[in-house]
C-alpha cells in the first residue's frame, strides 16, 4: 500500500472519549479494470485528498442513503446473501434494507463513517462504527417501526429463517461478552467499499480511521469478517480472531455456507 500522509483533528467529545477524523492524500490508484474511479482518486492536482467524514442519519439523509448503497452493492454477491437469499438479485436489497434499518433505529447518533464524495449515488467507501453500549439501540421489532423500514424476510428463503435467528443472537452475544471482558469498546457494524473503488486500499483507509478513533481513546475495537479474505485485512490492522462460527444451508442448491469470525483489537497507545 503506497505511503500516506495524515492530518489528525479532533472533532468533538463521544462517551468513551475523543472522536477524530482525518484527511487522507492519496496516492492515483488505477482501479482493477485499470481506468480511474473518478470517486476514489484525484483527477487533479496531487494535494486533493478524500476526507472521512462521521454524521448521523438525521444530520444528511441523501448521503447517508448513497453509503446504504455502498454497502449493500459490497455486499450484494457474499456469502451471506448467497445463504439467505433463493436469488442472485435479491442480494442487494436485503443489504440495503439491513443497514438502512440500522440507521433508521439510531437516527441520532454520529455512527455513519464516509469516505470521498457522497453527492454521487454511493460512497466509495463506508462504515458503521459506535461506541458500543454508549450509542447502541435496540430496536423493538414487536412494536411500531420506523418508517422506511424494510422486512428482510422479503429477500430471504424460508428454511434460512432460523439461520438467521441464530446469525443475530450470536452477534448479540458475541458484544455481550467482549462488553464484560473489557468495557465500552469501538464496534465497527459494516464496512464496504464500491465495487468500482475496491483494489485500492480504501477499506484499509477506512479501517485506520476507525483504529485511530479506538487507539486516541484507549479503547478496544471489535469487528466481524464475513470472509477470510476480510479477516486477513483486519488482522493487517491490529485485530486478532477470537473465534468463528458458520451456517449452512447443505440442502439448498450450491450448499451455501457463511462463516463467521469475531475479532478483537487492544488500543495501540494511550490517550495523551
Amino acid at each position: 500500500m503506497a505511503t500516506q500522509q495524515v492530518q489528525v483533528r479532533q472533532l468533538r467529545s463521544s462517551p468513551c472519549g475523543p472522536s477524530t477524523a482525518y484527511r487522507l492524500a492519496p496516492a492515483p490508484f488505477p482501479s482493477r479494470s485499470g481506468a480511474r474511479c473518478v470517486r476514489c482518486a484525484s483527477t487533479s492536482a496531487p494535494a486533493q485528498q478524500l476526507q472521512i467524514r462521521n454524521f448521523s442519519w438525521s444530520e444528511d439523509r441523501a448521503a447517508a442513503e448513497a453509503c446504504v448503497a455502498t454497502m449493500a452493492q459490497a455486499m450484494a454477491g457474499s456469502d451471506d446473501s448467497r445463504l439467505f437469499c433463493a436469488e442472485a438479485e435479491q442480494g442487494f436489497p436485503r443489504w440495503r434494507g439491513i443497514v438502512l434499518d440500522t440507521l433508521l433505529g439510531n437516527p441520532a447518533h454520529r455512527i455513519i463513517h464516509a469516505m470521498g464524495d457522497v453527492r454521487a449515488s454511493q460512497a466509495p467507501s463506508m462504515a458503521i462504527a459506535y461506541w458500543y453500549p454508549e450509542e447502541h439501540v435496540e430496536v423493538d421489532e414487536s412494536g411500531p417501526l420506523p418508517a422506511g423500514w424494510v422486512d428482510l424476510g422479503l429477500y430471504m428463503r424460508p428454511e434460512a429463517q432460523q439461520a438467521q435467528e441464530e446469525l443475530f443472537a450470536a452477534l448479540t452475544e458475541g458484544k455481550k461478552a467482549f462488553l464484560t471482558e473489557v468495557g465500552a469498546f469501538l464496534y465497527v457494524a459494516f464496512l464496504g467499499t464500491a465495487p468500482a473503488c475496491q483494489g485500492q486500499g480504501l477499506g484499509g483507509r477506512m479501517l485506520a480511521h476507525l483504529t485511530v478513533q479506538a487507539d486516541a481513546a484507549g479503547k478496544h475495537a471489535y469487528i466481524e469478517a464475513a470472509s477470510e479474505r476480510n479477516a486477513q485485512l483486519y488482522e493487517r490492522y491490529g485485530f486478532r480472531r477470537r473465534g468463528s462460527k458458520t451456517w449452512s444451508l447443505p440442502g439448498a442448491p450450491g450448499s451455501p455456507s457463511l462463516t463467521l469470525t469475531f475479532m478483537s483489537r487492544p488500543p495501540q497507545s494511550q490517550p495523551q
